[in-house]
Protein backbone atom coordinates (compact mmCIF):
# COMPACT_ATOMS: atom_id res chain seq x y z
CA UNK A 1 0.00 0.00 0.00
CA UNK A 2 1.39 3.23 -0.89
CA UNK A 3 0.20 5.97 1.18
CA UNK A 4 -0.78 9.49 -1.15
CA UNK A 5 -0.38 11.53 2.32
CA UNK A 6 3.09 11.22 2.85
CA UNK A 7 3.23 14.67 5.03
CA UNK A 8 0.81 13.04 7.71
CA UNK A 9 1.55 8.94 7.07
CA UNK A 10 5.32 9.11 8.43
CA UNK A 11 7.66 6.22 8.28
CA UNK A 12 6.70 6.14 12.22
CA UNK A 13 3.01 6.63 11.62
CA UNK A 14 2.90 3.69 9.24
CA UNK A 15 4.91 1.45 11.62
CA UNK A 16 2.48 1.90 14.46
CA UNK A 17 -0.67 1.02 11.45
CA UNK A 18 1.35 -2.16 10.42
CA UNK A 19 1.56 -3.04 14.56
CA UNK A 20 -1.69 -1.84 15.55
CA UNK A 21 -3.35 -4.55 12.53
CA UNK A 22 -0.94 -7.05 12.95
CA UNK A 23 0.55 -6.49 8.88
CA UNK A 24 3.03 -8.85 7.98
CA UNK A 25 6.10 -6.95 6.87
CA UNK A 26 7.21 -9.84 4.38
CA UNK A 27 3.55 -10.02 2.43
CA UNK A 28 2.23 -6.44 2.86
CA UNK A 29 4.27 -3.75 2.47
CA UNK A 30 3.26 0.10 3.56
CA UNK A 31 4.86 2.63 1.61
CA UNK A 32 5.92 6.27 1.53
CA UNK A 33 8.18 8.98 -0.10
CA UNK A 34 7.65 12.22 -1.07
CA UNK A 35 4.53 13.18 -2.71
CA UNK A 36 5.99 13.56 -6.71
CA UNK A 37 7.73 10.54 -6.56
CA UNK A 38 4.16 9.14 -5.19
CA UNK A 39 1.88 10.77 -8.45
CA UNK A 40 5.33 10.06 -10.21
CA UNK A 41 4.90 6.31 -9.87
CA UNK A 42 1.07 5.80 -9.81
CA UNK A 43 0.77 7.72 -12.92
CA UNK A 44 3.84 6.30 -15.06
CA UNK A 45 4.41 3.07 -13.45
CA UNK A 46 0.81 1.59 -12.15
CA UNK A 47 -0.90 4.09 -14.90
CA UNK A 48 -3.36 4.64 -12.59
CA UNK A 49 -5.29 7.95 -13.77
CA UNK A 50 -4.92 10.19 -10.72
CA UNK A 51 -5.21 14.10 -10.34
CA UNK A 52 -3.88 16.15 -7.90
CA UNK A 53 -5.60 20.16 -7.75
CA UNK A 54 -2.46 21.22 -6.53
CA UNK A 55 -3.95 22.76 -3.37
CA UNK A 56 -3.67 19.96 -0.53
CA UNK A 57 -3.03 16.86 -0.43
CA UNK A 58 -6.97 16.14 0.58
CA UNK A 59 -7.83 17.45 -3.05
CA UNK A 60 -5.46 13.38 -4.45
CA UNK A 61 -8.20 11.39 -5.56
CA UNK A 62 -8.00 8.15 -3.99
CA UNK A 63 -8.61 4.88 -5.80
CA UNK A 64 -10.42 2.03 -4.63
CA UNK A 65 -8.50 -0.36 -7.09
CA UNK A 66 -5.44 -2.83 -6.14
CA UNK A 67 -2.95 -2.70 -8.71
CA UNK A 68 -1.12 -6.08 -9.21
CA UNK A 69 3.02 -6.03 -10.27
CA UNK A 70 4.98 -8.82 -11.05
CA UNK A 71 8.41 -9.27 -9.84
CA UNK A 72 9.27 -7.27 -12.89
CA UNK A 73 6.91 -4.62 -11.93
CA UNK A 74 4.72 -5.21 -14.82
CA UNK A 75 1.13 -4.43 -14.41
CA UNK A 76 -0.74 -7.58 -14.29
CA UNK A 77 -4.24 -6.63 -13.57
CA UNK A 78 -6.39 -3.83 -11.54
CA UNK A 79 -8.90 -5.35 -9.10
CA UNK A 80 -11.97 -3.35 -8.15
CA UNK A 81 -11.11 -3.33 -3.87
CA UNK A 82 -14.73 -3.08 -3.12
CA UNK A 83 -15.94 -5.81 -5.10
CA UNK A 84 -15.36 -9.18 -3.33
CA UNK A 85 -15.36 -11.25 -6.98
CA UNK A 86 -12.86 -8.77 -7.89
CA UNK A 87 -10.74 -9.58 -4.85
CA UNK A 88 -11.36 -12.89 -4.73
CA UNK A 89 -9.89 -13.08 -8.74
CA UNK A 90 -6.76 -11.01 -7.47
CA UNK A 91 -5.93 -13.25 -4.75
CA UNK A 92 -5.87 -15.97 -7.35
CA UNK A 93 -4.24 -14.23 -9.75
CA UNK A 94 -1.45 -13.32 -7.20
CA UNK A 95 -0.56 -17.06 -6.53
CA UNK A 96 -0.85 -17.74 -10.34
CA UNK A 97 2.22 -14.83 -11.06
CA UNK A 98 4.67 -16.49 -8.37
CA UNK A 99 3.72 -19.80 -9.75
CA UNK A 100 5.39 -18.65 -13.24
CA UNK A 101 8.89 -19.77 -14.54
CA UNK A 102 11.19 -16.96 -15.44
CA UNK A 103 11.92 -17.54 -19.32
CA UNK A 104 14.88 -16.14 -18.94
CA UNK A 105 16.10 -18.71 -15.77
CA UNK A 106 18.80 -21.23 -17.31
CA UNK A 107 17.53 -24.52 -16.51
CA UNK A 108 19.66 -27.61 -15.71
CA UNK A 109 17.67 -30.69 -17.63
CA UNK A 110 19.61 -33.12 -14.95
CA UNK A 111 18.03 -31.48 -11.70
CA UNK A 112 14.25 -30.56 -10.25
CA UNK A 113 14.82 -26.82 -10.75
Amino acid sequence: SISVDPVRDSVQRLNAYAEHYEINPDTWWLLTGNKKEIYDFALQELKMGLADSGAVDADFIHSTYFVLLDKKRVVRGYYDGTDSTQLSRLAADMIYITLEKDSKKKRNLFSDN
